[in-house]
């Protein structure tokens, strides 16, 4: 067993000095964790070796803003709505943090030069389709022709025209970014900046709403809305939903586990279970805002009646000691929390109180039997710090193995979480006697002697030992079943935090934009590289026709067309062709057609790039005001769904050109593509991972491969019986509790750890009073442990619920193996042993 080098005797001689030394790493380790920030950007978890990584810095760099502030009004009045549209435009146009505002296409220049944008194969195809309409049509004026003379010939396609119809008409865009039936216009807002200053994103937001409330839009039409949305508006919500949820959770976390305590050493075993079931069932159920009240009032009760709140102050302070340094370490290793690790303060709450309680109810109960207070500390440090020594170390080994992953959610997660074990660990076993010595010469700390307290107990069997481990192996083979029925999450939306401003403007804007608010953009050095990605790109869409994913691609030079030239006199054919031969020969809807086509056909120059308006030229310049050099790949396929931005990103994430050279496309979805695949292929190295770490581990204090089984094994059937509860609730995996799986692994050890130590002490025949003593301590600590993270399952951020949701179903899942099927286990292998040494009874370590 892992041993405490130190002398007991200086926790307590030394005290004072212990406590002032605490205290000031605490003040030093506070301070720097109240400058932790949080880092809600998903793009962030990804580490900076990736390419797509390299190239999104690459793009904001050269591209300067990366996304838009969308001001989306809402009015049935049009009129209204153009005149408060323009104004608006006008003032916001005056901030320092807009860069520009596009709310309105000049149609006038792309009619004009819409057959331009055609390809010139598409011209060759225009031309040829005009030409067989108008044969057509004459070979139906021949008096010999007959139409299906046997009757079974196919009928003439009449859609050719209108096909080509849609085509030019496309490269008109409507004049205001509206709906069809124009009672939403959207307003996009360029920044001047990235949205990787959130304090940016939160300043241009503020100055935006303000602009806009000042211009009083009631003025203009007295039912006018106005919403917000695009990705500086989603940065903004995700961050503040995350952030709320996480101070909820807190407050929660904090509240229920300190009540736990302050009822475990009042020794309200009855009733424990039901006032916390209670309180979490009202929590629930009203939010933790509508709860506060009621936990308030019979947390008031509980400490009139009881009077225990000694200890729960002294395990509480010395674990919000650790907690400091922690946190405090973390601002200088890491620099900030993210989303995934943004809850680890709660969490860790749970989780190092356990020691406090194992070690808090090791100095009691010595007291209580009549022990000295110098002997009752001995025990304490040297006694219960072994067993959480092993404890501790395994847990934070587990959790230290996340940091081998690329993935900063598992990495950062692994850092801060071991660390925090460590910590707790030393807490636990130097500064909280510190502090029991202090409360105690200051008389604060009474514990009554129980006369004659009574070690012996009861030897018996273990009932219904082998029906258990049956019933058990069946669940087992189910849960096999149901773990391999278990989904992954892949819609991005159901993980994100839908508010109800952001789900109302989503409705109002869908279909608005006939193109991705998000493509992928390609940076080159050069312009002449521009037309290299361009033809690379359009290779994979021609290539591509079982799986499309592409869209369009466009470049500087897609406002600018090539072969102007040649395609002016390509047009001039299908204008002189239409005015000598289809007049007088198409009839119906393709005359209508033709008449519509010649508006088009009345082209008669090249223009420029000066030429361009000046909104559309805006978003190829870079930040020092040049044209830029890069690509912009649209996605044919919603990339809200994992599955296509993945296979979007492989399709053109890596692209490689003509001369060889290679590119990379970057984009939000393509990073989270990149932290899709990473995930996926890293969850399942987390989990093996942290099993052998545990495995080493229990090894190593054991030193025995039989104790090693009969420690995992439950741990083992725990996780699969978690795949029962996800099966049966339609629970999936996803990008945010994958987390969870190996976190379990690394809380859910204790358990086998604490039950098997005690039962060797204590010997054959004593799995009852191994579950009544250690098995009520290991209840204790898994219930603070849920209820740290349960506080989870109360967040909006449905990535954090699902948080909460799987690690209250892994932590309850592993106790209950633990305390049923390691008893019945330990049960079934001690009946085989015909003769049995006695083991002499060590003393307890929990």
């Amino acid at each position: 067993m892992l041993q405490i080098k130190f002398k007991y005797e200086i926790v307590y001689r030394y005290y004072i000095p212990i406590l002032i030394i605490a205290l000031i790493f605490s003040i030093i380790g506070g301070y720097f964790a109240s400058k932790l920030t949080l880092q809600s950007d998903l793009a962030e978890l990804l580490p900076d070796s990736f390419e797509s990584v390299k190239a999104l810095d690459r793009i904001k760099d050269e591209v300067g803003a990366v996304g838009d502030l969308r001001v989306i009004i809402d009015s049935k009045n049009f009129e209204a709505t153009k005149a408060f549209a323009h104004d608006l435009a006008l003032k916001l146009e005056e901030n320092p943090f807009v860069n520009y505002v596009d709310y309105k296409k000049d149609v006038a220049f792309y009619r004009s030069n819409a057959l331009l944008f055609l390809e010139m194969g598409e011209l060759d195809s225009l031309h040829t389709a005009i030409q067989n309409k108008i044969d057509s049509e004459k070979q139906k004026l021949n008096p010999l022709f007959v139409d299906d003379l046997f009757g079974d010939g196919e009928e003439e396609s009449t859609d050719d025209l209108a096909k080509w119809e849609e085509k030019y008409q496309d490269k008109e865009p409507k004049e205001y970014y509206t709906n069809e039936d124009s009672t939403v216009l959207v307003m996009k807002v360029i920044p001047t900046a990235t949205n990787t200053s959130l304090s940016y994103v939160r300043n241009m937001f503020d100055e935006v709403k303000q602009i806009v409330d000042s211009a009083n839009p009631k003025k203009y039409d007295p039912e006018m809305q106005v919403l917000y949305g695009g990705n500086f508006k989603k940065r903004l919500s995700e961050y503040e939903v995350i952030k709320s949820d996480i101070l909820g959770t807190a407050y929660y976390g904090f509240g229920g586990v300190f009540l736990l305590i302050v009822l475990y050493f009042g020794r309200l075993k009855g009733a424990i279970f039901v006032t916390i079931t209670l309180l979490m069932a009202l929590a629930l159920k009203l939010g933790f805002l509508g709860a506060l009240p009621f936990i308030g009032i019979i947390f008031l009760l509980i400490l009139i009646y009881f009077r225990r709140l000694a200890g729960a102050i002294l395990i509480t302070l010395t674990l919000l000691v650790s907690l400091a340094w922690t946190f405090g370490v973390t601002y200088w290793v890491i620099g900030n929390l993210n989303t995934i690790t943004g809850f680890l303060f709660v969490i860790l709450f749970g989780l190092g109180i356990d020691y406090g309680i194992h070690a808090f109810a090791r100095y009691a109960e010595s007291r209580r039997s009549g022990l000295s207070f110098e002997e009752s500390i001995e025990k304490l440090v040297r006694q219960t710090g072994k067993a959480l020594a092993t404890t501790a170390v395994t847990t934070s080994a587990a959790f230290f193995s996340l940091m081998l992953m690329d993935f900063k959610g598992f990495s950062d997660l692994g850092f801060i979480a071991g660390i925090g074990m460590l910590f707790a660990l030393v807490a636990m076993v130097i500064v909280l006697p510190a502090f029991i010595t202090l409360f105690d010469k200051l008389k604060l700390l009474k514990i009554e002697l129980v006369a004659e307290k009574d070690r012996n107990f009861r030897r018996r069997e273990f009932r219904f030992s082998k029906p258990i481990l049956l019933i058990s192996g069946l669940i087992s083979l189910f849960a096999i079943y149901s773990f391999s029925r278990v989904g992954f999450e892949y819609d991005f939306t159901n993980l994100r935090a839908m508010t109800e401003e952001r789900k109302i403007s989503t409705e109002k804007t869908t279909g608005i934009f006939k193109l991705s608010e998000s493509p992928a953009v390609v940076l080159t050095d050069s312009k002449a590289e521009l037309n290299e990605i361009v033809d690379a790109v359009k290779t994979i869409m021609q290539e591509d026709t079982l799986s499309p994913t592409v869209k369009t691609v466009r470049s500087v030079f897609s406002l600018v067309p090539q072969d102007q030239p040649q395609k002016l006199d390509k047009i001039a054919q299908i204008r002189t062709l239409i005015e000598n031969e289809a007049e007088d020969v198409v009839t119906g809807e393709d005359k209508d057609r033709i008449d519509k086509l010649k508006q088009y056909l009345q082209v008669s120059e090249s223009f420029s790039w000066e030429d361009v308006p000046k909104k559309d030229k805006r978003r190829f310049i870079n930040k020092k005001g040049e044209i830029g050099n890069f690509v912009f790949i649209y996605p044919s396929l919603s990339l809200r769904n994992g599955k296509n931005a993945m296979e979007f990103r492989n399709d053109i994430g890596k692209i490689t050109a003509y001369n060889g050279k290679t590119f990379y496309a970057s984009s939000s979805n393509i990073i989270l593509a990149d932290m899709l695949t990473i995930m996926i292929r890293e969850g399942r190295l987390a989990v093996i991972l942290a099993f052998f770490v545990v495995f080493l581990i229990v090894f190593l204090d054991f030193r025995n491969f039989k104790a090693v089984l009969f420690v995992l094994t439950p741990l083992a059937i725990g996780i699969l019986w978690m795949g029962i509860v996800m099966f049966v609730f339609g629970i999936k995996f996803n990008l945010f509790n994958i987390v969870v799986l190996p976190t379990v692994i690394g809380i859910g050890v204790d358990n086998g750890v604490h039950i098997y130590h005690r039962y060797k002490e204590e010997g054959p025949g004593s799995i009852y009073h191994v579950l009544k003593n250690t098995g009520w301590a290991i209840t204790m600590t898994t219930s603070t442990t849920i209820v740290g993270y349960s506080g989870l399952i109360l967040a909006r951020h449905p990535g954090l619920n699902s948080i909460g949701d799987l690690a209250v179903i892994g932590i309850s899942a592993t106790y209950i193996t633990a305390m049923i099927v390691l008893a019945a286990l330990l049960q079934f292998f001690e009946k085989r042993l015909k003769r049995m040494k006695p083991v002499p009874a060590l003393e307890s370590t929990v």
